[in-house]
């Protein structure tokens, strides 16, 4: 999942953009890509892993922007896997959304 995201970054910077493409194996050249500063501040606020760590760390973004709106972006190549990451995002939305109220 990740690494179709780096290529779609690296598609930005090069011009050369292309539909996702299958996973792969994280490469040294990505492994090496990725350090770059620039990619590192494209990809700061990327929310990955399980739904608690996702949900801390959306917490955390909202607590320090006080964003009232985010749009997502999931560049997942699987269609049922790009599926199951929305609808957990809407589930971990809904339930900061009704702590919010409380």
């Amino acid at each position: 999942m990740f690494i179709s995201s780096l290529r779609m970054i690296i598609g930005m910077f090069t011009g050369k953009r292309d539909y996702i493409n299958p996973p792969t194996e994280m490469t040294s050249d990505l492994k090496e890509i990725i350090q770059h500063p620039q990619i590192q501040n494209m990809i700061k606020y990327s929310f990955v892993g399980s739904k608690e760590t996702v949900k801390e760390k959306i917490i955390s973004f909202l607590n320090k922007t006080q964003a009232d709106e985010l749009i997502i972006s999931t560049n997942v190549y699987y269609i049922n896997d790009r599926l199951y990451s929305v609808e957990k995002f809407a589930e971990v939305m809904r339930e900061i959304n009704e702590n919010e109220v409380e």
